[in-house]
C-alpha cells in the first residue's frame, strides 16, 4: 500500500500508464488539470512548480512530479493563473523567447544581461552517438529499439547541435545584512561555451558545474541558512504580476 493518495484516470484506468508504467499518453495533461483543480479548491492565488520527482531504480530518468505551494494567511503568490501553460498545449517557444525571459529577469534583479548564456548540447557526445548508428540509418529517423533512446538522438539532431538548448543566467543572493541584492558573473569556461551534461533533464539539471574555475575554499561564495528558530517579519504581499 502507498504512502500517499493515488489517483486514476476514470476513462482509461487501465491501461499501462496507470498500472505499471511510469509515463503515458494521458498522465501528464490529466495531472496538470487536476493541480489547477486542487489549486482553485485549497490554494487560490498558489503557485504551480513542475519540476523531478524520485528516480526509480532501473529507470534512465527521474520521474516529474506537479507541486502547488500556498500562503496560510490567504493571500496569494501567483496573481495571473493564465502564464501556467498547460500540458496539452503546445506554445511554439524557442531558444530566442528562453534568452528574453532571463534577460528580463536579469534586469529585475539589476544584474547585467551580458551574464546570459547560451548553452549547448556537447558535440563530442553526440556526434559519438551518431557515428554508432547503422550506415543506413539517420539521427533524426533511427530505427533504435530502445524507443527512449530513439527519441533522444532525434529531439536532439532535429534541433541541431549550434542552436541553443536553452540560456543560463548564474545568480546569488547576496548575504551581507548592511545590503540586499543579488550578484551574478559570467562564466568564464575553458571551452569558451556552455556544454551541457548529456541527457534529457532540463538545462538547468545538466549544468556543467564541474568545469567552472577552480575557488579555493576560504573565497568559495557558500550559502549560509539562516537560523529557522531567529523570528521573522511578516510575508510581504505578492506584487500583481
Amino acid at each position: 500500500m502507498g504512502g500517499e493518495p493515488t489517483f486514476v484516470s476514470i476513462d482509461d484506468f487501465e491501461s499501462e500508464e496507470w498500472n505499471t508504467d511510469a509515463v503515458g499518453p494521458a498522465k501528464r495533461a490529466l495531472a496538470d488539470k487536476l493541480i489547477r483543480r486542487l489549486d482553485q479548491s485549497f490554494a487560490k492565488g498558489g503557485l504551480l512548480h513542475y519540476g523531478q520527482g524520485k528516480w526509480y531504480l532501473g529507470e534512465t530518468l527521474p520521474r516529474w512530479t506537479f507541486s502547488l505551494y500556498w500562503r496560510k494567511d490567504g493571500k496569494p503568490i501567483w496573481h495571473n493563473p493564465d502564464l501556467f501553460a498547460h500540458e496539452d498545449t503546445n506554445e511554439d517557444v524557442g531558444p530566442e523567447d528562453a534568452q528574453a525571459l532571463l534577460s528580463a529577469i536579469a534586469a529585475t534583479l539589476s544584474v547585467p544581461s551580458e551574464n546570459v548564456l547560451p548553452a549547448f548540447e556537447g558535440p563530442a557526445e553526440w556526434i559519438i552517438r551518431e557515428g554508432n548508428l547503422p550506415k543506413n540509418v539517420t539521427p533524426e529517423n533511427s530505427r533504435l529499439k530502445d524507443p527512449e533512446e530513439r527519441a533522444r538522438i532525434a529531439r536532439v539532431f532535429e534541433r541541431g547541435l549550434t542552436t541553443p538548448a536553452g540560456y543560463v543566467l548564474p545568480v546569488q543572493r547576496w548575504q551581507a545584512r548592511a545590503e540586499s541584492r543579488w550578484m551574478s558573473e559570467v562564466w568564464n569556461l575553458r571551452r569558451g561555451k556552455v556544454f551541457l551534461v548529456a541527457g534529457d533533464s532540463p538545462v538547468g539539471y545538466r549544468l556543467p558545474l564541474g568545469t567552472l574555475p577552480h575557488i579555493p575554499q576560504s573565497d568559495y561564495p557558500f550559502i549560509n541558512p539562516q537560523d529557522p528558530t531567529i523570528p521573522r517579519e511578516p510575508l510581504p504581499d505578492s506584487p500583481p504580476a
